[in-house]
């Protein structure tokens, strides 16, 4: 007769369960950033599509390109669940720190002082957004369809 123990099966089974959760937090997070970068290409060309230097009316003025640059994908994570934020990045090379002036407006200020009216606001995130959330919805569709056998 053979008498056989096992120890140790719930934290097997808790360690293949994880696993599971990590390969499917993976797929999430790639068929996420797969889709977030449509929304960063819509919002970087509504600056590119204006004139440097110059204020068009519609359009921001270009000095540097920093905010250009700074838009990309900002990754966040929990332990079982995973974010992609599509924002002006404000670390280490990227200089998006003036993204909400930007947005939404501001009052004038000249040499730290205020002055009489607002700088008109330049909405390009949610615009971004607005235009393109069909796309970005069947991108992370079609990506996460892909993973899955």
């Amino acid at each position: 007769m053979l008498n056989l123990q096992v120890t140790g099966l719930r934290e097997i089974d808790n360690a293949l369960s994880m696993l599971e959760v990590k390969v499917g937090k993976n797929y999430m997070t790639r068929s996420l950033t797969s889709a977030a970068k449509i929304v960063v290409k819509d919002a970087r060309s509504r600056f590119r599509n204006s004139a440097v230097g110059k204020n068009t009316g519609n359009t921001p003025r270009i000095k540097t390109g920093n905010l250009v640059r700074s838009i990309g994908v900002v990754s966040r994570s929990k332990k079982y669940a995973a974010f992609r934020l599509v924002s002006p990045r404000r670390s280490g090379k990227n200089k998006g720190y003036h993204a909400h002036l930007i947005e939404y407006g501001h009052k004038k200020v000249l040499w730290g002082r205020k002055t009489r009216g607002r700088v008109r606001p330049f909405p390009f995130m949610r615009p971004a957004y607005d235009s393109t959330k069909d796309a970005v919805i069947s991108e992370f569709i079609s990506k996460f369809k892909s993973f899955i056998p």
